[in-house]
């Protein structure tokens, strides 16, 4: 089955979906993810972005992404998780019910998942970020999410551990990481090794010289 094909059929799962035709389930890609690939589902005034996980190279724990985002989806920091996705070889995933999953471990590693589509909302512009209430709204929201537990994931400071882990990856020549990058707008090896060091590098030599007690609580 298609990406698209496979949209259909587990929206038309949902509970509040019940009534409605696959076939007649509108689906859209949604571009700008880095690593997954992302549809719009639309059918009789339902919309929900329906999310299929790509592959990054061992740089994103996905288990602890998954459970992250049902955490932050729980407490509304985030958009609702309306079900998960598993290939058909795994266990099925839960009866989804249209409203947020939240609670719980998946049973298998999910290979996407259903989430509530945020009506008018828009990605964030630069000229955003100089906007004095803009600023506020994110400095509260950061601050909430950051003191978010998620049960099973340890948090700990350790951004400059998984920078250092990035760079790691890039200098063992992991085709899959090369790959990925590639896909970003890098020509050539040559120019993923320069520009992803450049980058892991400065980030290591902004980061290392803070004192513990101002790196704590900077948690992936």
């Amino acid at each position: 089955m298609s990406p698209e094909d496979i949209a259909r059929r587990e929206c038309a799962r949902l509970e509040t979906w019940s009534d409605v035709d696959q076939r007649s389930i509108v689906v859209d890609p949604l571009k700008g993810g880095m690593s997954n690939s992302m549809f719009v589902c639309r059918s009789a005034g339902n919309m929900a972005v329906v999310r299929f996980f790509g592959q990054m190279g061992g740089l994103i724990d996905r288990n602890e992404e998954v459970q992250v985002f049902l955490e932050m989806s729980r407490r509304r920091l985030g958009p609702a998780c309306l079900g998960m996705i598993y290939s058909d070889e795994q266990q099925p995933s839960p009866p989804a019910s249209g409203k947020a999953e939240s609670e719980g471990r998946p049973a298998a590693l999910p290979i996407g998942r259903i989430e509530e589509f945020l009506q008018g909302w828009r990605t964030l512009e630069p000229s955003d970020y100089r906007d004095d209430v803009m600023i506020g709204t994110i400095v509260t929201n950061m601050k909430k999410w950051h003191q978010t537990q998620v049960q099973s994931v340890t948090c700990k400071p350790r951004i400059l551990q998984d920078l250092r882990r990035m760079l790691r990856k890039i200098a063992s020549n992991d085709g899959e990481v090369f790959e990925k990058l590639a896909s970003l707008g890098y020509e050539g090896k040559a120019d993923v090794v320069g520009q992803a060091t450049k980058f892991v590098e400065v980030g290591l030599a902004c980061l290392s010289p803070l004192p513990q007690c101002m790196s704590v609580g900077i948690c992936k």
